[in-house]
């Protein structure tokens, strides 16, 4: 349900966007950890599995086969959302946080 609350997001920032004579072309792209929800997301109907899946989540794939979102996928440890909603171990919060707060350069972050 957050990938709900951040397409939402991406429609408003698209909306005002638009209104300032800016129009995207392109798809923005949503950032997702699980696949199971990428895979919800790009299915056409919902499955006997996601009947209980409130109306919101089926705007998401509207907006999805109008070009105003596209689902990526991106690995658990290089999700930086991941800083506010797990509990992680030091090496992954020092590159999370260091490299939300711009600073890649300190010596106690994490060397990709």
């Amino acid at each position: 349900m957050q990938v709900v609350s951040a397409s939402k997001g991406v429609k408003w920032c698209r909306h005002i966007v638009t209104k300032l004579k800016r129009a995207q072309s392109e798809p923005s792209p949503i950032n997702e950890d699980n696949m199971a929800a990428i895979m919800m997301v790009n299915q056409s109907r919902p499955t006997m599995r996601t009947r209980h899946i409130d109306i919101q989540w089926f705007a998401i794939q509207e907006w999805k086969q109008a070009g105003d979102i596209i689902m990526q996928y991106v690995r658990t440890g290089d999700n930086s959302a991941d800083v506010m909603t797990k509990a992680l171990g030091w090496v992954l919060l020092n590159k999370h946080a260091f490299k939300s707060m711009g600073l890649y350069g300190s010596p106690y972050s994490y060397r990709e």
